[in-house]
């Protein structure tokens, strides 16, 4: 891939369409746009202004740029921490599921081993965070959360879709991934839901019970310097990477 033709899937999230607070990924509509990134390798540089609460971005963790890529092409998550700037790193498997009940609602999971500490946790407002190895216990979003109605103690059905599933998602029926029941534990928040962070995060045990349904990869990182030439060199790295 040329790196003009990838420069065109970089997406900075400093930009106004993240300023405004992704509703989860509820709807089919919304997800079928969102899942365009999983196609093409994506960047996002995430939200570092003073659109963000200040206290929230450092209590979160919050990271610099984020990588959406397939499951079946890892190159990219895997070249991430070694790519031009970053100072700490993590590679989170993805999940797309289909919500049980009368309407056709989607979420996307996210989560794995390996999360630094002080990199991306989002802050627990109600309840509390899911044991990391208890593959049923799951964190919900403040949107998705309030979308869908959710709160600590809940139980919630998903029914995952396959890898070639998550590709199509504007076609698909009854998913033919596993059905899974998990229980919400707590409600996050964060300055930023958005990408592969932005409905449910699941545990590491999780991870490693579901991998087969694994849609796609994400790759967060901290970079030692968020300024436009140092975010341009990074994007620039993703983009030649295959």
């Amino acid at each position: 891939m040329a790196a003009g033709v990838a420069w065109a899937a970089v997406r900075l999230a400093a930009r106004a369409d993240l300023r405004v607070r992704w509703r989860g990924l509820v709807g089919l509509g919304l997800l079928a746009g969102l899942v365009g990134g999983v196609v093409l390798a994506s960047v996002a540089v995430a939200e570092r202004t003073a659109t963000a609460y200040s206290r929230l971005v450092a209590a979160v963790g919050l990271d610099d740029a984020r990588v959406l890529v397939p499951a079946a092409r890892p190159a990219v998550a895997a070249a991430l921490p070694a790519l031009p700037g970053v100072v700490e790193s993590w590679v989170a498997d993805v999940w797309i599921a289909q919500v049980d009940g009368p309407s056709v609602r989607f979420v996307r999971l996210v989560g794995g081993p390996g999360r630094p500490d002080d990199l991306l946790m989002p802050v627990v407002v109600a309840g509390r965070a899911p044991r990391p190895d208890d593959p049923r216990e799951v964190l919900v979003s403040e949107p998705a959360a309030a979308e869908l109605r959710l709160g600590p103690g809940d139980p919630l059905t998903l029914h995952l879709l396959t890898r070639d599933e998550a590709g199509r998602i504007d076609d698909v029926g009854r998913p033919g991934g596993a059905d899974v029941q998990v229980l919400v534990t707590g409600i996050a928040r964060a300055p930023v839901w958005s990408g592969p962070l932005s409905s449910v995060i699941v545990t590491p045990a999780f991870a490693r019970a579901h991998r087969d349904d694994v849609a796609s990869l994400a790759g967060f990182a901290r970079l030692a310097d968020t300024g436009a030439a140092s975010r341009g060199r990074f994007a620039d790295a993703v983009a030649m990477v295959h």
